[in-house]
């Protein structure tokens, strides 16, 4: 049990890293133009974001092809949780 909580830890305190670039970027009231025509913080945050899901998808199919379902529920759980803040943070 103490395997998957820190399990939990690890990949969750990961996500909040490029969740905390898009909220940081949904949280600046700036006129949002910064000469270069892309958002730097967006952008680092969506690479990242995208970068924790391809891998969170493959841990989880190696989980379960190996049989070892509480880490690939786990994995699964925070998949979607991440999932549903990011489309929160994008619709605001």
């Amino acid at each position: 049990m103490k395997g998957t909580v820190i399990h939990f830890l690890i990949r969750f305190f990961t996500a909040l890293v490029p969740l905390f670039f898009l909220a940081r970027k949904k949280l600046d009231t700036g006129s949002g133009n910064n000469g270069m025509g892309v958002d730097p913080s967006l952008l680092i945050g969506l690479v990242l974001l995208s970068a924790w899901g391809i891998y969170m998808v493959y841990e989880t199919i190696r989980f379960l092809s190996h049989k070892k379902k509480q880490p690939a529920l786990v994995n699964a759980g925070l998949i979607i949780v991440v999932l549903a803040v990011f489309i929160y943070l994008g619709g605001l």
